[in-house]
């Protein structure tokens, strides 16, 4: 297994890209693992992914594709000297898109949340046939009501649901979860099924076509349980897959398998080299898991100093509440366990054993008991 962090560390990049997931999930892009607060849609530059699994609702690990930031690809164009002058400055979905995001991060310009928005709902308006270029952005915008901008969950499922309709499987996946994870929609498991199947069918035919961000979402959905008969099997190969696209929250979540001999024959030392790997691209649940195992001495030698310096190395300021907010609104295992974790260890936060305690209650009072049984072996290795 070491062939992939070995193909993966020689073209890795900082990874600026958040919310799970997925991506995601970031549920989407979804678990504990390593994986994503996953993954809902592209996030903003300058911030590291949260998780390498499948995308939890929280969090975006993935691009507006629905697919997971993976190493090599290309950069951003660089930055014009001369200052955009709005919405209406651009005609194409690539250039709005780009715009959006300098707006969103406040690269060369004034930070401004309002004209982000804007423009990621023209660049979405602007898409054809299955193109979802700036519409995973703009519904996660209007879900978090990031920036300022009013929150509107409903307009948020819309988007996904036109996305869905496009022929985009992320765009079905987080309708699906919006249903049935926010409160709004009073759970509405019978409207989320159809689109998960849907969900399934587009993403599984784009894994088959190597896209390894669809990948990534298909293994979260075999391991949450939202893909007809799901097994840690299933989703190990998905993650498999994924990883060999090098797609690094695949990588994650796929190192924990093997780690801990989930689905595959245990490898504590690929399970090693994959976590390096994805952490270095700031993967922050990577870095948990590699801190972990630098910490035991399992799968590498023990070294107490490294360790502390994986657990911190994927953190950026708001993690930490990023995590309490998913859970308390959207009742996110994965955000709850996340939340735990970084409040158990330190890890984003200060230490603080009650509010720990407190969100893996949270966690593990949940359907999806794979949460809760991840955050116990993390805390326990």
């Amino acid at each position: 297994m070491e062939q992939f962090a070995s193909s993966i560390r020689p073209a890795v990049r900082r990874v600026t890209l958040r919310d799970a997931h997925v991506r995601g999930f970031l549920l989407a892009l979804g678990a504990i693992g390593a994986s994503s607060l996953a993954l809902a849609c592209a996030a903003q530059q300058n911030a590291p992914l949260l998780f390498g699994k499948a995308p939890p609702m929280s969090a975006a690990a993935s691009d507006s594709s629905g697919s997971s930031p993976t190493v090599g690809a290309a950069t951003s164009p660089s930055v014009s000297a001369t200052p955009p002058q709005g919405v209406n400055a651009c005609s194409t979905q690539s250039a709005c898109y780009q715009l959006a995001r300098r707006y969103r991060s406040g690269r060369g310009v004034e930070r401004d949340s309002g004209k982000a928005l804007a423009l990621f709902e023209r660049a979405c308006a602007l898409g054809e046939g299955p193109s979802n270029i700036g519409c995973g952005e703009y519904a996660y915008m209007l879900r978090e009501g990031e920036g300022g901008v009013e929150r509107n969950e409903a307009r948020a499922l819309e988007v996904y649901k036109r996305t869905c309709d496009r022929g985009v499987g992320s765009g079905c996946l987080f309708a699906a979860r919006l249903l049935t994870n926010a409160v709004q929609f009073a759970h509405d498991e019978a409207a989320a099924q159809p689109l998960r199947a849907r969900a399934l069918e587009l993403l599984s035919a784009g894994c088959t076509a190597h896209n390894s961000g669809d990948c990534n979402l298909v293994g979260w959905m075999h391991q949450i349980g939202e893909a007809p008969g799901a097994s840690p099997k299933s989703a190990a190969e998905a993650f498999r897959q994924g990883c060999d696209g090098k797609n690094l929250a695949s990588c994650d979540s796929y190192a924990f398998h093997l780690q801990n001999g989930v689905g595959v024959p245990r490898d504590e030392q690929a399970a090693f080299h994959l976590y390096s790997a994805a952490c270095d691209a700031q993967v922050l649940f990577a870095c948990v898991g590699k801190g972990f195992m630098l910490a035991s001495g399992r799968g590498t030698g023990m070294d107490t100093a490294a360790a502390d310096a994986a657990f911190r190395a994927g953190c950026y300021p708001s993690a930490f509440n990023e995590s309490v907010s998913a859970c308390d609104r959207l009742n996110d295992p994965q955000a709850c366990g996340m939340a735990a974790l970084m409040a158990a260890t330190g890890v984003c936060t200060e230490k603080d054993l009650n509010t720990a305690a407190r969100f893996k209650d949270r966690a593990c009072a949940t359907p999806y008991a794979w949460y809760c049984d991840r955050l116990k072996a993390l805390k326990h290795n």
